[in-house]
């Protein structure tokens, strides 16, 4: 008797170990969001997304894709990951998402994405909404200057002079703001690089605060940091000041 019940507890012990092994090796589908229904809030008066500017990244760069909702800009609540699901991209070849533990979507640019080109993302929140969203490719060598940028006083300029937010896009458009506050920016446009020569050429094209000063010229970027050189300005204030410090920053 006591033979047959070891028996049979081994033979239990086996299925189970063969389950929970091809439990371990089953493939996830990361498309399958793990939060659905109450677990989503949801509302159809505003607007569902992942960003307002849409993020530079190079081949082998990854964007988390957090999603948030807005009534007005400057206004975002964070909505939970894990209802993100149904991820594609065009094109499709350019992009592998994963998922972590707690339902963190992230996209990965492939060897796929060409620099110079947008990626468009689709994927759906809590299986009632859509969002999509776009991710600039670029080549951080032909642009060292995409990134997120800010003048660094060297006690030359007055404190309402600085530019504390300039931000070179990877689909080369670019944006100046003084003081900065929720979406607002003073102006942008567009611009080229040169890297071998430092020119820097901007072009405004909108904006709430454009100057008449905006000047073109060469630059002299080194080690996480470019100065003006040469008359090159991004301009003056509403009061008329300019500040010429160097600016920090960058990183794509």
């Amino acid at each position: 008797m006591m033979t047959k019940l070891w028996v049979a507890l081994a033979g239990v012990l086996v299925l189970a170990a063969c389950e929970s092994t091809a439990g371990a090796g089953a493939e996830v589908d990361v498309s399958v969001a793990p939060l659905s229904g109450g677990a989503c809030p949801y509302n159809e008066n505003g607007a569902h997304l992942f960003w307002i500017e849409p993020p530079s990244r190079e081949v082998g760069g990854t964007v988390g894709l957090t999603p948030y909702f807005s009534t007005h800009p400057g206004h975002f609540e964070d909505l939970p990951s894990g209802c993100i699901g149904d991820m594609s991209a065009m094109p499709e070849e350019a992009v592998s998402f994963s998922r972590q533990e707690d339902g963190m979507v992230y996209a990965t640019l492939t060897q796929a994405a060409e620099p110079g080109s947008k990626i468009i993302l689709t994927t759906s929140y809590g299986g009632v909404e859509t969002i999509s969203a776009t991710i600039n490719v670029y080549d951080g060598a032909a642009n060292p200057l995409v990134g997120y940028w800010a003048q660094e006083n060297d006690g030359s300029c007055s404190e309402d002079s600085i530019i504390r937010e300039l931000i070179f896009q990877g689909d080369g458009t670019f944006s100046v703001t003084w003081t900065p506050f929720e979406s607002y920016k003073d102006y942008w446009g567009e611009y080229e690089y040169e890297t071998e020569t430092g020119l820097l050429i901007l072009t405004p094209d909108g904006g709430n605060n454009v100057p008449e000063d905006v000047s073109s010229g060469t630059i002299r970027l080194e080690d996480g940091q470019f100065t003006l050189l040469d008359g090159t300005s991004f301009g003056s204030t509403r009061a008329g000041e300019s500040c010429a410090a160097p600016f920090v920053g960058g990183g794509g």
